[in-house]
């Protein structure tokens, strides 16, 4: 059996008895694009594909549901209730959120936006003398989620087009969300640690595996690392070098995904160090190894580390595995710019998800080819998208995925008005999923969208119908948290004289009655 990462994925090859591995988490989440903060998780399989959050060059694959958000749905607006005013109108008497309200300009800071392992409450800091609270009775009227549909429990983050033609400015990114409160299950491994301490050790260690996994659910990276490092030392004492090389992996992969490049090359290596491993682990530590060369921005190497990976799985080695190595290399080549090679890994891993069953694996797969090849051949990258998009999507994170990545390649055709409409579907197909990561990816292409087309109103009426929209769906804290950075950098672009004539444009639109 593969062994799962931190990432929502699998390692080459057998997993050591023991460990059980953390699953998805939204610090780790994947994106539309890429992983956050230049993270990228182990076993990506489409760069450049919308579904969760890396940085430039470097995208993440899809995963299952609101991790792999897709797109297409009907509309180009999200639908409002009959009773409540269109999306893009403030209700009679009210005004959108400016910058005062958004937490902007003051004090020279925003509240922050929320790292991987801190509080949300990390974006309700009082700042400017207020608590930065979105205007409830001043707010546009929210994005709605479609009846019977809920928020989803681990959305993923969402990163814009890297290398799309767009504003002067980076297009906005949308922040990662913190790591909620611990759960039950959280504070009840704990207890299991503190309880064994001074007990048997394979038990304490076992124990904390089992921590290491509730908190990566809960997005507790931090924890997560820790926990692993504990229990590898632990394994190291009790002589069992693959549960300490496996723990030390995991370790590593998480770091990682923190942005703590110097702790996950440490473990790395004290991995590496071990003996005994199994061959499947050291395949992983290499997948590892690679991944954090292309984490510091060393495309050439991880190309190479990724393929050495390929090398070594024979023909009989699982396809799934493969599949998703060579999306890994592909986002190498992305992100060296070998397009037509980082398509070429793409089209062979869709095969192979399509050869095992996995349809939503293999049409990221496709849609990422589609975007790698776009670079140098927008006419071919928009027929292999309008295939994709012959036949109905799934679902709505289908949708989203579509939209996104049919968005992008219209950017770089240069058709930002396409790309506009595009964008606007994956946040219908996003809404339709009920998940607010990957709505707000769409709202943050939108933005750029219009902000090449010159339409300062619609950008603003993007976010500030997402501020609401969001917070519906996560809570108003959080909304507040994801959203007010969008709107920070909206105004630094477009500066404070426009900025206040798009929000002025945005309240006198004609309203629904």
């Amino acid at each position: 059996m593969p062994a799962a990462t931190p990432g929502g994925g699998t390692t080459p090859d057998a997993t050591p008895a023991g460990p059980t591995a953390p699953g998805p988490t939204a610090a780790a989440a994947k994106t539309v694009g890429g992983t956050a903060t230049g993270a990228t998780t182990p076993d990506a399989t489409a760069a450049g594909l919308p579904t969760g959050g890396t940085s430039a060059g470097s995208p993440t694959a899809p995963g299952p549901t609101a991790a792999a958000a897709e797109t297409v749905g009907g509309t180009a607006g999200d639908a409002a209730p009959a009773d409540a005013p269109t999306p893009d109108t403030t209700p009679a008497g009210a005004t959108a959120p400016d910058a005062t309200a958004a937490g902007l300009q003051t004090a020279g800071t925003t509240a922050g936006s929320p790292t991987p392992d801190g509080p949300t409450a990390a974006a309700t800091k009082t700042v400017g003398g207020t608590t930065g609270d979105a205007a409830p009775a001043d707010a546009p009227t929210p994005d709605t989620t479609p009846a019977g549909a809920t928020a989803a429990s681990a959305p993923t983050a969402g990163t814009t087009a890297t290398g799309a033609p767009g504003p002067a400015a980076p297009p906005p990114v949308a922040p990662v969300p913190a790591a909620p409160a611990a759960t039950a299950a959280t504070a009840a491994a704990r207890e299991e640690v503190a309880r064994l301490r001074g007990g048997e050790p394979g038990a304490l260690a076992e124990a904390l595996e089992r921590l290491a996994t509730a908190a990566t659910q809960d997005g507790d990276l931090g924890t997560t690392a820790v926990a692993l490092e504990e229990a590898a030392g632990v394994w190291d004492r009790l002589a069992e070098p693959a549960r300490e090389g496996f723990c030390l992996l995991l370790a590593a992969t998480t770091q990682r995904l923190r942005g703590d490049l110097g702790a996950a090359r440490h473990n790395l290596e004290r991995a590496a160090a071990a003996e005994g491993l199994p061959d499947g682990v050291r395949r992983a530590l290499e997948v590892e190894r690679a991944e954090q060369a292309l984490a510091l921005g060393d495309a050439k190497t991880a190309y190479a580390g990724f393929g050495e990976v390929l090398e070594l799985l024979d023909a009989g080695q699982d396809g799934l595995v493969r599949a998703r190595v060579l999306g890994r290399r592909a986002a190498a080549g992305i992100a060296a710019q070998r397009w037509h090679d980082a398509a070429g890994d793409l089209m062979d891993a869709e095969e192979l998800f399509t050869a095992h069953g996995e349809p939503d694996e293999a049409e990221a797969a496709a849609l990422g080819a589609a975007l790698a090849v776009a670079h140098a051949e927008p006419e071919t990258a928009e027929r292999v998208w309008a295939a994709v998009s012959a036949t109905a999507p799934r679902d709505g994170t289908s949708a989203a995925r579509r939209g996104i990545t049919g968005g992008r390649i219209a950017l770089l055709a240069g058709d930002a008005a396409l790309a506009l409409g595009r964008f606007d579907a994956a946040r219908q197909g996003a809404l339709d999923a009920a998940d607010p990561i990957a709505y707000l990816a769409a709202v943050s292409e939108t933005v750029g969208a219009a902000e090449a087309l010159g339409d300062d109103a619609t950008a603003y009426a993007r976010l500030a119908t997402a501020w609401v929209t969001v917070g519906d769906l996560l809570g108003a804290e959080a909304g507040r948290a994801l959203v007010r950075p969008l709107l920070e950098q909206l105004r630094e672009r477009l500066g404070p004289t426009r900025f206040a004539a798009a929000r002025t444009a945005y309240e006198k639109r004609p309203r629904a009655h």
